[in-house]
């Protein structure tokens, strides 16, 4: 198994899913991918959230 890390940044998630960042918070806002806050300034993703937003889009 790969040392994958479990939140993955913004920046992390587009190259991931090959997408803009303004459609990487389209999504976040529209509630489609849910988000985390690290921190006040820092957001990211929880890779098992990630996999159940493309598992959804899989059909």
């Amino acid at each position: 198994m790969q040392n994958q890390p479990l939140i993955l940044r913004p920046k992390a998630v587009c190259a991931e899913l090959g997408i803009s960042n303004t459609t990487f918070w389209r999504l976040a806002k529209s509630g489609k991918l849910k988000v985390i806050n690290i921190s006040p300034r820092l957001t990211g993703v929880r890779r098992e959230d990630l996999k159940a937003y493309l598992d959804a889009q899989a059909g």
